[in-house]
């Protein structure tokens, strides 16, 4: 079963592990790009080689402070909690 990280340009964000999720598995980030483009790099870290099925990007509004993007990451922390 596939075993890799996944990285945001340079930066680790998250491994993913199939072979403990079964149905697959979903990972959500607020990345907020310093250019027009996004880097993301699969790194094999098992004996598979990794692979995913889809990547959806959503725009966010270019006004969004700071305090407003925490707000909405602590949301999203708090309702996959319960």
């Amino acid at each position: 079963t596939p075993k890799f990280d996944l990285y945001i340009g340079p930066n680790f964000w998250v491994t993913i592990d199939l072979e403990n999720n079964i149905s697959g598995q979903t990972e959500e980030i607020i990345y907020i790009p310093r250019t027009n483009f996004l880097d993301l790099c699969l790194v094999k870290t098992g004996t598979t080689n990794p692979m995913i099925s889809s990547v959806e990007l959503r725009p966010l509004a270019n006004d969004l402070s700071s305090d407003t993007i925490l707000a909405i990451q602590t949301l999203f922390y708090r309702t996959q909690m319960t």
